[in-house]
C-alpha cells in the first residue's frame, strides 16, 4: 500500500488525485468496480477477491508482546476473511 501510495505522488499532484477520486467515486457498493476498505470496516462484509496491503505488522517480530501478536493475528484473519476466492497481499 506504501508503494502504490508512493507511486501516485510522483504521478499526480494531489489535487488532482481527489478529484479523479470523487469523480469515479459511486454511493452504491454493488455499482464498485473496487472496494477500497479498512481491515476493521471489511469485517462481515464478502468479495471475491481480496488484496490486502503491505502496512501489517509483521506478527513474526520478537519484540512483539503476544498481546500484540494475537491483535495482529486477528486482525489479519478479519481483513482476508471476505475473500470468497481468493486472498492476496501487494
Amino acid at each position: 500500500m506504501n508503494q502504490s501510495i508512493r507511486l501516485l505522488e510522483l504521478c499526480f499532484p494531489l489535487p488532482k488525485k481527489l478529484e479523479l477520486l470523487r469523480e469515479h467515486t459511486v454511493t452504491n457498493e454493488r455499482e464498485a468496480d473496487i472496494t477500497v476498505s479498512t481491515a476493521h470496516r471489511s469485517k462481515g462484509l464478502e468479495w471475491e477477491r481480496v488484496v490486502l496491503g503491505d502496512d501489517f505488522q509483521d506478527i513474526a517480530d520478537p519484540l512483539m508482546s503476544e498481546q500484540e501478536r494475537r491483535d495482529e493475528t486477528n486482525l489479519l484473519y478479519v481483513a482476508s476473511d471476505p475473500g470468497t476466492q481468493d486472498a492476496g497481499t501487494q
